[in-house]
């Protein structure tokens, strides 16, 4: 493989100040067009251009010594763009030096490494940084394919972290998102509507994996997670941090199918106007078939979900830690056939509103007993729903209590002797189904039953407790003698 150095071979100066556009242009010329690899010191290599510094070759790596040791800063808000096929870029900083002042309209739209076009394909980035910029960091787009980013990290921005405008299974991995003014408050007025990883149209087979993000003060309408008219996409395994009013951590016009799951999103001590995620499309073009799970809402949001405008939308294995008060966790307006399945909404004082939705389904859903658990009034009366077991709470003073289908709370107060709780028949309930079973006073003795033909997971079909709360939780067992699957509880303290 041809291989050059950068400094040894093209008299590059990494000392921050001298101008090595010309420099930087010479090496990527000299690789012959079978590819090769630029080598680049340790060293601040400065440009004073507005020029892109683009590489068409296929088969090329460009490689540095990592991060904050091999640094490429410019004046100009074009940076590197590559084109070619089995292209890689490791191990190196960008910023811009010094850092832009205002007027700052005219930086938008600008990306600092871009990987652009339908020719580019099999492209790498990998631990590469930039910060400082008054422009998006990592951009994709004009359809290339395969484009993977590994460990790359961006703070202090104006505009967002990563533009993906159109790709074909693209992947991102282990990447951070630092956003305006989190660090040092460098940058006034920042950009409104800033996303940490922005999604926009069509990007069949893009995953976002174990990524963070951390938003900062952007100003109204800023997403961790989010685009528009995106869909076909997999965020799993992330983690995004809210820091002020109207923010939003996951989601906005999902088009197709969005997977959302095992995340944690932070929405930091009660701000003004935000949202833990939306699953929503548009008058005319819903979204289709998104999903949230196994989600942790931790901190305070004025609204925690919004599913508005979706179709088939799911949100399930989902907890909420707060909703803020007189605001709704879940909100389902104009949605068609929602799913919510096994969520649990830890405090707060309102669980889902329902209005306007249609053929929506609430099942197995765990709600604090302070909480109003759904409405379906405002603003308008929704139609074809069903509750199932949700959303039904029983107080029990003393005796036996068998559940129906629609009962999710047991409360034993204190002038309860001796109760047992026989849980919904077994042929009726639902996997995932979950009933609150909450010791409220000095209760004597609960017994805790099954019905013909379930058992709890240890085999047994009753159990007597200690008075406490208990969370019994419905699963698929193993197939019986006769060929038909057992229904199995599992009772949690």
């Amino acid at each position: 493989m041809h291989e050059c150095n950068l400094r040894d071979d093209f008299g590059a100066v990494g000392d921050g100040v001298t101008d090595n556009f010309n420099a930087i242009k010479a090496a990527i010329a000299a690789v012959p067009s079978e590819g090769g690899r630029i080598i680049c010191p340790a060293g601040d290599y400065f440009w004073n251009q507005e020029g892109e510094l683009w590489i068409p070759n296929s088969n090329i790596i460009l490689e540095g010594e990592g991060p904050g040791m091999t640094v490429f800063s410019t004046t100009g808000h074009y940076g590197w763009r590559f084109t070619g096929q089995h292209v890689t870029a490791r191990g190196f900083s960008m910023t811009m030096r010094p850092p832009p002042s205002p007027p700052i309209a005219a930086w938008g739209g600008y990306t600092l490494l871009g990987v652009v076009g339908p020719d580019a394909t099999d492209v790498l980035i990998e631990d590469v940084t930039i910060h400082d910029i008054y422009c998006t960091a990592f951009g994709v787009g004009a359809s290339p394919e395969r484009v993977r980013f590994n460990r790359c990290r961006a703070e202090n921005l104006y505009e967002h972290g990563f533009y993906i405008g159109s790709s074909k299974d693209s992947t991102l991995t282990a990447c951070t998102i630092k956003d305006p003014r989190w660090s040092d408050g460098t940058f006034a007025n920042p950009h409104t509507g800033t996303v940490a990883y922005k999604v926009s149209y069509d990007n069949p087979g893009l995953k976002l994996l174990g990524c963070t993000a951390t938003l900062g003060i952007t100003g109204t309408g800023g997403y961790a997670v989010g685009g528009t008219n995106f869909g076909d996409i997999t965020v799993a395994g992330c983690s995004v941090r809210l820091r002020s009013d109207h923010q939003t951590g996951i989601g906005s016009n999902c088009k197709g199918a969005v997977l959302f799951s095992d995340m944690i999103v932070d929405g930091g001590d009660g701000y003004v106007g935000t949202w833990g995620a939306t699953i929503s499309g548009s008058a005319g073009d819903p979204g289709i078939g998104s999903v949230l799970d196994n989600v942790y809402f931790s901190g305070r949001y004025t609204n925690v979900i919004a599913m508005g405008q979706s179709s088939g939308a799911k949100v399930s294995g989902c907890t909420i830690d707060r909703s803020g008060d007189g605001y709704w966790a879940i909100e389902l307006q104009n949605a068609i056939s929602p799913q919510l399945i096994g969520n649990y909404l830890k405090s707060g004082t309102h669980g889902v509103s329902l209005g306007a939705s249609s053929g929506a389904c609430l099942y197995g859903n765990t709600w604090n007993a302070s909480i109003a658990k759904y409405d379906t009034s405002a603003p308008s009366a929704p139609s074809g729903f069903s509750l199932r077991d949700h959303g039904t709470r029983r107080t029990v003073t003393a005796g036996t209590v068998s559940l129906g289908i629609e009962t999710d709370y047991v409360g034993c107060d204190a002038s309860a002797g001796a109760v047992t709780v026989v849980l919904n028949h077994a042929t009726r309930c639902e996997v995932g189904q979950r009933v609150v079973i909450q010791d409220e006073g000095d209760v004597g003795t609960i017994t805790v039953q099954c019905p013909g033909g379930a058992t709890f997971n240890d085999g047994t079909t009753s159990k007597v407790v200690i008075p406490s709360s208990y969370v019994a939780i419905r699963a698929t067992g193993a197939l019986d003698s006769s060929g038909k699957r057992k229904n199995v509880w599992h009772l949690t303290p």
